[in-house]
């Protein structure tokens, strides 16, 4: 589990860490910033998935998105963004079991 690693829980960053992670997941900001750590176009994204540019600009504002299109999404990318939901479970998980003294 990603936060067993920190030491001292009672640390301004810790704390800002598990704020940052339990906030609202902006998945079209993930899926943007997926697209250009892989250095692949918009037009070559909009491409896979047989949409328009415009579409995929649109994905990029959303805040939530349909399961089944982020699971193309996912094929697509060859990445899991599901894992990133889990990991704000098990976030909010770890804070509820160890709750600041």
């Amino acid at each position: 589990m990603y936060f067993n690693n920190f030491k001292d829980r009672s640390t301004n960053f810790y704390w800002t860490v598990v704020i940052i992670y339990i906030t609202m997941i902006h998945i079209g900001q993930l899926i943007e910033s997926e697209l250009h750590r892989q250095e692949r176009s918009v037009s070559w994204f909009a491409q896979k998935l047989c949409c328009e540019r415009t579409n995929v600009y649109s994905i990029f504002k959303r805040k939530s998105i349909d399961t089944a299109l982020l699971i193309r999404i996912c094929q697509i990318l060859h990445y899991d963004f599901f894992a990133v939901y889990s990991l704000k479970l098990e976030i909010k998980d770890q804070v509820a079991t160890n709750p600041v003294q």
